[in-house]
């Protein structure tokens, strides 16, 4: 039987070649750092007009699955206080 580890990063994978495999609020994260990367969540929750704690969990999944990286940490104009900023890791071809 494979184990556990191993089925996860197969899974990892597939979501990886697949943006469509992405659910709604992780495409629009998404789609906001495609369009406005580098950018930090604060600047995301900002124009999703939502929580930074609605962002900042849908940020780490883009991470955990290969869409999205850090860019840099620097302060963010808003609170003045150091941040990630995000930037797509790699162009996926198709998102829809």
């Amino acid at each position: 039987f494979p184990s556990h580890d191993r089925l996860q990063k197969e899974a990892s994978r597939k979501a990886y070649h697949n943006i469509t495999d992405l659910g709604s609020k992780q495409r629009l994260v998404y789609e906001i750092i495609n369009e406005n990367g580098p950018i930090c969540n604060y600047d995301i929750a900002k124009k999703l007009g939502k929580a930074i704690n609605e962002v900042t969990p849908r940020t780490n999944e883009l991470v955990e699955l290969g869409f999205v990286e850090e860019d840099s940490r620097r302060i963010c104009e808003a609170t003045n206080r150091s941040a990630i900023h995000w930037r797509v890791k790699k162009e996926i071809p198709t998102l829809f």
